[in-house]
């Protein structure tokens, strides 16, 4: 069985299952009896499942399921219970004259019916298709929701530095436009017909960037009509796998299958950040810095003179060089920066301010940069590499349709 289906039927989620069936069977039983009705209990069993098991250890969606199906058998015993026996002593039916080894085999024998069926039928009902009850849906939500919620605390364990103070995509567009998609990684833009190859960050002019993590400045140089004063941090592969965030989702509409989910880390390393339409810089190429060094300050450069949106274009990548998102990967697989909908009042606000006014490039910050990348004429990367050759590669994956496992 592949490691992603794997059942995680561990001894805690059989006891906390057993003990909640018991609980719950019983307070269900109280209901039917006292208010002649009973509502389904798939959604309480499931949230009080998360709960527990979050609260005693790291765990994940499959032991949750696991738990939440034990002790929601509970409800189902209890309703077979409630509602059938007192139909029986209506019709005339004895409660003593019921053979107590009888009732247990025949639930005993049902029961291993129903788990066979449900295993013969599993692909069908779960797997190929949609789930066709509400309540199974609804479960499946919440089980979903309570895997998110332990890997963002998995996440937030994990120590990281930020490319600028409390990262947040910019909430308007270039023309003041509350458009929070367009500074997203993807097919983001006109519908989906035209790609961003990194994230804009929220920054006003002169906010202090940050290095990421330890690493060396490969590449500076001014683009004027495209990413202004930008420069690449070359940085060890290994050292960024290591914040990659495990509550990152590919985004479907920007087409990720192709690229930053599948990428070979053995033939293919992510390893070079770039910040871009910068206003001024604290190093020069060669330089070695530190994570949390303040390396540039942001600005409004290139391309982004002009816009409402004051922002940092925060890129990271397996090639310095190539067309598009052919070899680019979304920061937020490695960062976590606020979108939209998860921005405060108070934030919202500051962006609704800056979108006021049109924020320009300072003249004469291109003197003394150069005017192309170093490598482009060379057509290698850092490494020695050649860059027709590792887009190759990429394009090969792409053909592929490899998806995220």
């Amino acid at each position: 069985m592949a490691e992603g289906k794997k059942l995680n039927i561990t001894i805690t989620s059989i006891l906390l299952g057993v003990l909640g069936a018991v609980l719950v069977s019983s307070s269900a039983f109280y209901m039917v009896l006292k208010f002649g009705t009973l509502t389904w209990s798939s959604i309480t069993v499931t949230t009080i499942s998360i709960l527990i098991l979050n609260f005693l250890k790291n765990t994940n969606d499959k032991e949750i399921a696991i738990t939440q199906m034990i002790m929601g058998s509970g409800t189902t015993i209890a309703a077979g219970v409630a509602f059938t026996m007192p139909v029986y002593v209506l019709f005339g039916g004895s409660l003593e004259s019921i053979n107590r080894d009888t009732m247990f085999f025949t639930v005993l024998v049902g029961s291993i019916l129903g788990g066979f069926l449900s295993y013969i039928f599993r692909a069908k009902m779960l797997e190929e298709d949609k789930l066709e009850f509400p309540v199974g849906e609804a479960t499946f939500n919440v089980i979903d929701s309570g895997k998110n919620i332990v890997n963002e605390e998995e996440d937030d364990k994990i120590f990281r530095i930020n490319p600028v103070k409390n990262p947040q995509v910019t909430y308007y567009n270039f023309r003041g436009e509350v458009y929070p998609d367009w500074a997203k990684f993807g097919l983001t833009r006109s519908n989906g017909a035209r790609g961003h190859q990194g994230i804009d960050i929220f920054a006003l002019p002169g906010t202090d960037v940050y290095a990421v993590l330890d690493g060396k400045i490969v590449d500076m140089y001014v683009d004027k009509t495209g990413y202004g004063l930008n420069f690449y941090l070359e940085v060890d592969p290994k050292e960024l796998e290591k914040i990659k965030r495990k509550n990152y989702k590919p985004k479907e509409s920007a087409r990720e299958w192709a690229y930053s989910p599948n990428y070979d880390p053995n033939t293919m390393q992510v390893k070079y950040i770039r910040y871009c339409h910068l206003s001024e810089v604290n190093v020069k190429i060669g330089d070695t810095v530190k994570a949390g060094q303040v390396i540039a300050k942001s600005g409004t450069t290139g391309n982004a003179s002009g816009t409402h949106a004051p922002h940092l274009h925060f890129e990271i990548a397996f090639e310095m060089r190539g067309k598009g998102l052919i070899n680019r990967v979304d920061p937020e697989m490695y960062f976590k920066i606020k979108n939209g909908d998860k921005m405060t009042k108070q934030e919202i606000n500051a962006q609704t301010e800056a979108a006021k006014t049109e924020w320009f490039e300072t003249k004469g910050y291109d003197t003394g940069f150069r005017d192309k990348s170093i490598f482009l004429d060379k057509k290698m990367n850092p490494d020695g590499s050649k860059v027709e050759e590792n887009l190759n590669k990429i394009n090969n994956l792409k053909s592929r349709r490899i998806r995220k496992k």
